[in-house]
C-alpha cells in the first residue's frame, strides 16, 4: 500500500489555551483512526490557524477519515476556512531528508 499525507488546516476563533483544552479529548479518537501511523498537531498562533498533518498506510483510509473530519470540521462554528487536502509521498526523497515515514 502506498502511504498517504493528509493535510488539515482551519482558523479559530478562541484563544491557544482554549482551542488545545477543546481539542484535547480529540486526541484518543484520532490515535484510534483505522490506518493512521501518525499525526503532526499544527498551531500558527498569530494567524489563528491550526490544522494537522496525518500519515495514513494507504487511500482509503486517509480518504475515509477525511470525509468524517472535514463533516465535523465545518459544522464547528469556532472555526473557518477548512481545507482538506490528500498527498501522496515521494518515500526516496523522505527517507534522504529523514521523514518519518
Amino acid at each position: 500500500m502506498a502511504q498517504r499525507i493528509l493535510q488539515i488546516n482551519f482558523n479559530f476563533s478562541s484563544s491557544r489555551a482554549e482551542y488545545e483544552a477543546a481539542s484535547q479529548p480529540n486526541a484518543a479518537p484520532i490515535a484510534a483512526a483505522p490506518g493512521l501511523s501518525w499525526k503532526i498537531w499544527l498551531m500558527n498562533e498569530a494567524q489563528a490557524e491550526a490544522g494537522g498533518i496525518y500519515l495514513f498506510d494507504g487511500e482509503a483510509a486517509a480518504q475515509g477519515f477525511a470525509q468524517e473530519a472535514e463533516a465535523m470540521l465545518r459544522d464547528d462554528p469556532s472555526l473557518s476556512n477548512v481545507s482538506v487536502k490528500q498527498f501522496g509521498v515521494i518515500e526516496s526523497l523522505t527517507a534522504s531528508t529523514r521523514g518519518p515515514i
